[in-house]
């Protein structure tokens, strides 16, 4: 589907039946990352605590859907694939984000292991979408790592700053409509275990994610603007980083939040999504 076609929004559901767990079928533990962790719930939801930040279904035309339920993906703080000895921490600030980066000893983690290869798969969240000359600076500055191959840039079509599939239509984001659009600060670099970061700083940002599955103490706005296309040794990056720490990319103002359904396979992650509707934050005129 064309990048700005809006299709009917899937009516929005909870995993309220977690609780109630049965094994995956083979074919499907398959296409996912190796855990003992996964179950299906009553209703159809794929569940593992390891995974999270947005609503996953397997296949578009399925009945039921696939909710990947804990830590977040698009967030950038991605740890190493499920099954591995080393699982990277979930950062509670960028600063220590930027502190572990700099005496990192391990490789880098491969971004794209974290997610399925059922190039059928596909997700679901809410994001907030930069303006035009914040994705511009961004694509600037993505030249300072150009030639690291083993680093892919975030195409521009991609960037944005995650909020987490746990924000559902009929709740906060619905309850956030009109209540006054807000400015966002984009500035200084940053480098969790598999992905480039710019930090976003707005402390409305912080409220988007009240009162939904989202972990306060983890949810460090951002937006993406490297990943890693396998294990690598950090050095390399480290050094192109560090005179880029105080980067200034600008201010933007939030006006709307977009519910989007993307692919998410480890071959089709980064492709254009669909957007399936957006909450307007200007006050009613």
């Amino acid at each position: 589907m064309p990048l700005r076609e809006r299709i009917p929004p899937r009516p929005w559901r909870t995993p309220d039946d977690a609780h109630s767990r049965r094994p995956l079928t083979p074919r499907i533990q398959a296409s996912l990352s190796p855990s003992s962790r996964w179950w299906l719930s009553e209703t159809g939801f794929i569940v593992n605590s390891d995974f999270g930040g947005f609503c996953c279904y397997r296949n578009p035309r399925s009945v039921h859907s696939a909710n990947l339920i804990g830590r977040d993906r698009c967030l950038g703080q991605c740890p190493t694939p499920l099954g591995s000895s080393s699982v990277g921490r979930l950062f509670t600030s960028f600063d220590g984000a930027w502190e572990y980066f700099l005496g990192r000893a391990e490789p880098l983690e491969w971004f794209f292991g974290d997610f399925p290869e059922d190039e059928t798969f596909v997700a679901e969240g809410w994001l907030i979408v930069p303006p035009g000359e914040i994705k511009q600076a961004a694509l600037s500055l993505q030249g300072a790592f150009a030639s690291l191959e083993w680093l892919s840039p975030v195409p521009e079509h991609f960037l944005h700053v995650w909020l987490g599939g746990a924000i559902s239509a009929t709740g906060p984001a619905g309850e956030l409509r009109h209540t006054g659009a807000f400015e966002a600060v984009y500035r200084r670099v940053n480098c969790f275990h598999s992905a480039v970061v710019v930090e976003v700083e707005a402390p409305q940002l912080h409220k988007l994610v009240a009162g939904t599955q989202v972990d306060a103490s983890t949810f460090l706005p951002h937006m993406t603007i490297g990943v890693t296309r396998q294990e690598h040794d950090p050095g390399d990056l480290r050094r192109v980083l560090l005179p880029l720490r105080n980067v200034q990319l600008g201010v933007g103002e939030v006006t709307e939040l977009t519910h989007i359904r993307f692919p998410a396979a480890r071959t089709t992650l980064l492709q254009p999504w669909t957007i399936l509707e957006t909450v307007p934050l200007f006050p009613n005129s």
